[in-house]
């Protein structure tokens, strides 16, 4: 039976389940194809689950330890995606910067996700860092994004805000400074 006419769970839309005459138990089920990806949601809310944990609105809500592990696990997943897929994390994190959220996991994965294009030839990761400057002005945002926590640190702004207290003001510096390099 080809997938196409695979019989679809109702709880899971766009899931296909096998049909109990093609698979018994203990037999191996046919490759089911993943729904389509559509990268222009990849990072948009609702889309990924790691990367929705790792937005500033529920990172505070994960213990320190759930939030290492998220970034880690997204990082891994990243690392072995297909190149349009890292890009369009790459521009998520961009317009995170851009939009002063999510400032410190952004800038701990933009790096790894730059990283992750010299594992082909050298010329790729040098063209996607010119293409995240030059396209979405990534120097910029986080130049832009230091200075507002320079200022906000400066200003004794305390909000209950976890990106605003002083232990985060210098975890988001020294995460910039790795970034830098």
């Amino acid at each position: 039976m080809p997938l196409s006419v695979l019989p679809v769970d109702p709880r899971l839309p766009g899931v296909a389940t096998c049909a109990s005459s093609m698979c018994r138990p203990g037999q191996r089920c046919p490759p089911q194809r993943a729904p389509p990806l559509d990268l222009e949601r990849v990072c948009r809310p609702g889309s990924t689950l790691l990367w929705d944990l790792l937005q500033d609105d529920r990172i505070g809500q994960l213990g320190e330890g759930l939030a290492q592990g998220a970034e880690r696990a997204l990082a891994g997943l990243l690392s072995a995606a297909h190149r349009h897929v890292r890009t369009a994390f790459i521009e998520g994190c961009l317009r995170n910067l851009a939009a002063n959220r999510s400032v410190v996991v952004s800038l701990r994965l933009l790096p790894k996700l730059l990283l992750s294009f010299q594992q082909g030839r050298g010329q790729d990761s040098h063209q996607i860092v010119m293409w995240a400057e030059q396209q979405h002005h990534m120097m910029e945002h986080f130049f832009t994004s230091l200075e507002i926590y320079t200022a906000m640190y400066q200003s004794g702004n305390r909000s209950s805000s976890p990106h605003t207290n002083p232990p985060f003001y210098s975890h988001s510096v020294q995460v910039g400074i790795f970034f830098l390099p």
